[in-house]
């Protein structure tokens, strides 16, 4: 009986175990993904700031503000 009782004690710590392995798990995938989906965001501000000012200098250009050289 003591063999099955340290038996069923050990199953039971190695349930625990894959529980806390898996939920650790999950917690590190969402905040990679936390991450990546931030850098995302910086680059694509960083795209859209690059676009608006390139727009302004072809107006400027175009509508004669900043002269052509």
């Amino acid at each position: 009986m003591p063999d099955s009782d340290q038996e069923s004690r050990h199953r039971i710590r190695r349930d625990e175990d894959k529980a806390l392995f898996k939920e650790a798990m999950k917690e590190a995938g969402k905040e990679w993904l936390t991450e990546q989906f931030a850098a995302f965001g910086k680059w694509t501000a960083i795209g859209l700031l690059s676009a608006a000012f390139y727009l302004a200098v072809k107006f400027f250009v175009i509508s004669g503000v900043w002269p052509r050289g």
